[in-house]
């Protein structure tokens, strides 16, 4: 590929990944990367010293009334928490719709008298025909009047319905309880300015904060430690799933990153709880922006392309295994020490795309070469060889290596005077039957058939696979040719050609055996002067009316499975010493 393809396609990539990013199904996804975060960080131990005061199932027997209770009730509580010595007192409970005047007037009399008390509001969203309309329910006005201050106790959720995000606005409950606290103790500063993308960092499962019963906070002396509500933030609410007596506290309670684990939900108050306690310490999770998760991604990227891409098989691996440890502690790190949260599914992501459509891409190239290699040594060597070579592509390759081998040319003599008489297309006829019967005999003894000269045929034993005997079979192939020979010289007889000898030349040594050529054309052969001496043994059958020699070399390696007779010692063409030459009587075997 060249390099303004690999730009592109990097380019692409790399986009696509900051799209998958930022598409709200992977957001809703990478949510669970933080639910994960979450409750591998639980349990944190609560600091601020809250106490919630549970609207529960026991309370609501104990009472003996149903819900709604009297507003006189509320009343009595904020007397006894106010004598108990609670700084703050904050309700998670809408006053918004007038009762029986008495008890309005008893439950404001204990707020104005308290004078740290906050009521819950809320936001209320009607559809119409002319659009969407909100709406927002205050408390009383008697009981703001009274000095209550108010807050919106709404509480949002993400499309799976799991709380997460950090609620902003000035009249926010949690920051007017805040203002609150901070105006009870007088010398501690608090940062109430809006932030962007917050999460809240919840310290456990359900109920990690410390709860009392309704019941038992009427009477304090009776069921609970001396001074428990001294100096604290009392937050009231419903705590009841159970009763319906409660009503609407059936969907007062909500689930948070830890219900994947717990299978429970978690009360309102017990949220707002939770909020006022990340405020006051800012130790809420702040999500990291785009732009640090684009640029992360970028880089993520860069090194899976030129790390991983046309890499080894191991290297690719073990630079994939090592980004995606780096991803995962990124974003455990940055969440634990740094209270960020960073979207590392997407960084996980990336390599293991990258890797798997690096590999995909490999196999399909390999596959391909396996199918080209097969349909390429299948005209040259027999069908278990191209199986040898099909399993391992790796032991060829461009260009070519030094092999033991032995080499074997066979012509026929006189052929090309003969076939001048011959029409044409005659003798192309004749010359492929000839080749075939040849082909199959090279093919059957485990020959690598070279290529076709004219009327004269090379082939070599013991490439491109390991062939310990390889003298032995070129020998034996040489035998069975010249046995076919009665069968192919009557054919072509027939044909009009005079009746003609096959000579056949055989040697044995080193010759450089691999892919010749360029890229656009190459063959797989055998080069070197093992091959020139075996192709001027042909020849030399001439000088000893013979039909086969063979070289000293291949005659030392057949260990007596031939009988053989030797012409002695004579000069070859191209050779400074004499070499002595053997010729074929018969197998022994």
């Amino acid at each position: 590929m060249s390099r303004g393809k690999q730009l592109f396609v990097f380019v692409a990539v790399t986009l696509a990944f900051l799209l998958i990013a930022k598409s709200p199904a992977w957001q809703r996804l990478e949510n669970k990367g933080f639910d994960l975060l979450i409750n591998l960080t639980a349990p944190i131990e609560q600091q601020l010293p809250i106490i919630i005061v549970g609207i529960d199932d026991v309370s609501l027997q104990s009472m003996q009334q149903r819900w709604p209770w009297p507003r006189s009730v509320h009343a009595d509580l904020i007397n006894v928490l106010k004598r108990e010595g609670a700084a703050v007192i904050a309700f998670d409970i809408i006053f918004d719709q007038p009762g029986v005047a008495s008890e309005d007037a008893a439950l404001a009399a204990a707020i104005e008298q308290a004078g740290n008390v906050t009521l819950a509001a809320r936001k209320t969203k009607q559809e119409s025909y002319y659009g969407t309309l909100w709406s927002r329910q205050d408390p009383l006005p008697l009981l703001l009047d009274a000095g209550a201050a108010a807050g919106l106790a709404d509480i949002d959720f993400d499309a799976d319905f799991v709380v997460r995000e950090f609620p902003e606005g000035e009249d926010m409950l949690w920051r007017v309880i805040l203002r609150q606290l901070q105006a009870r103790l007088g010398d501690v500063e608090l940062d109430f300015s809006p932030r962007n993308n917050r999460l809240i960092r919840f310290l456990g499962e359900d109920h990690s904060f410390i709860y009392v019963s309704y019941y038992q906070a009427l009477e304090p002396e009776k069921y609970l430690p001396q001074g428990i509500f001294e100096d604290t933030l009392v937050l009231v609410g419903r705590d009841s799933i159970g009763s319906a007596d409660i009503g609407s506290a059936q969907v007062d309670t909500f689930a948070t990153p830890m219900t994947l684990q717990t299978g429970r939900l978690t009360p309102g108050v017990e949220i707002h709880a939770t909020l006022v306690e990340n405020a006051f310490f800012d130790s809420s999770i702040q999500r990291a922006s785009y732009g640090l998760v684009a640029l992360l991604i970028v880089i993520v990227t860069l090194i899976c392309w030129f790390g991983v891409v046309g890499r080894t098989p191991l290297r690719s691996l073990f630079l994939t295994v090592l980004l995606l440890l780096c991803a995962a502690a990124t974003g455990v790190l940055s969440f634990y020490l740094f209270s960020l949260y960073v979207p590392f599914f997407i960084l996980l992501l990336a390599p293991l795309l990258i890797y798997g459509g690096n590999t995909v891409i490999a196999y399909l190239k390999e596959r391909r070469h396996r199918q080209l290699m097969r349909s390429h040594f299948s005209l040259y060597v027999p069908e278990q060889i191209v199986e040898e070579l099909s399993a391992d592509p790796g032991s060829l390759r461009f260009g070519g290596a030094q092999r033991d081998i032995t080499v074997l040319f066979a012509d026929l003599a006189g052929f090309t005077t003969a076939a001048e008489k011959l029409p044409p297309e005659d003798v192309a006829r004749l010359l492929n039957e000839y080749f075939e019967e040849l082909s199959e005999i090279i093919f059957r003894h485990n020959g690598t058939l070279d290529k076709f000269i004219g009327d004269e045929v090379m082939a070599f034993w013991g490439a491109p696979t390991d062939d310990t005997e390889h003298a032995l079979h070129a020998v034996k192939a040489s035998a069975e040719m010249l046995a076919s020979m009665d069968k192919i010289k009557t054919r072509l007889h027939d044909a009009g050609f005079p009746f003609l000898s096959m000579k056949i030349g055989v040697h044995s040594g080193e010759a450089l055996v691999g892919n010749f050529g360029s890229t656009r054309r190459f063959s797989y052969t055998a080069l070197g002067d093992t091959v020139n001496l075996a192709s001027r043994l042909v020849g030399a059958n001439k000088r000893y009316h013979t039909d086969i020699l063979l070289s000293a070399k291949t005659a030392a390696l057949l260990e007596d499975q031939f009988e053989l007779k030797s012409l002695g010692l004579t000069p070859i063409r191209g050779k400074d010493a004499e070499i002595e030459l053997f010729t074929l009587e018969h197998s022994k075997t």
